[in-house]
């Protein structure tokens, strides 16, 4: 992005990461797009042995926080080779959701079966050789996130033509009256 001829490299890192269609919504379409995913999005308790769906239910507020708190993990441009990938602990999404370990484990299983991250299996490298990092894959929570704008964009821009129609009609109003008619 340019402004006044100065490049915002934060915004193009944004950019790059959401993609373009969610930073023109502008800053507030951010949770509004958040909000129409987790909407939309649906966790599925398989039963085991049947594999049918025991129930459905929505997401949990404990699931959105830390899928907001996954989020800002995923610092635009830190990595370029996998961009939508963090490696947070369960330590420190507890730590900062103010949620337990367990209440963490259980919101990324609700947002793993909900389809909205998924695990990642890779080894990164640790000074620590039993360090297993808990590895998710933010690629369909974004994706979801890029459709959700498009449709915002154009609720939103439907909302304010219809605005912009009876912002019209009011002021036709109001000359009638002061005419007399």
């Amino acid at each position: 992005m340019v402004s006044g001829g100065v490049v915002k490299p934060f915004e193009t890192a944004l950019e790059n990461l959401l993609g373009k269609q969610v930073v023109d919504c502008g800053f507030t379409a951010v949770p509004n797009c958040l909000q129409l995913v987790w909407h939309e999005a649906r966790v599925r308790d398989v039963n085991e042995e049947t594999g049918e769906i025991a129930r459905e239910r929505e997401l949990s507020s404990t699931a959105r926080l830390v899928a907001l708190t996954l989020l800002s993990h995923a610092y635009p441009g830190t990595r370029k080779k996998d961009p939508y990938s963090v490696w947070p602990s369960h330590k420190t999404l507890a730590l900062e959701t103010a949620c337990s370990e367990r209440q963490v484990k259980q919101a990324l299983a609700d947002l793993r079966a909900a389809k909205l991250i998924r695990r990642r299996k890779e080894r990164v490298d640790s000074v620590k050789p039993d360090f297993k990092p808990n590895g998710h894959d933010l690629l369909p929570l974004i994706e979801r996130m890029r459709e959700a704008a498009t449709r915002y964009q154009t609720w939103h821009e439907h909302g304010v033509a219809k605005a912009r129609e009876e912002n019209k009609e009011r002021i036709a109003i109001k000359g009638n009256r002061k005419r007399g008619g």
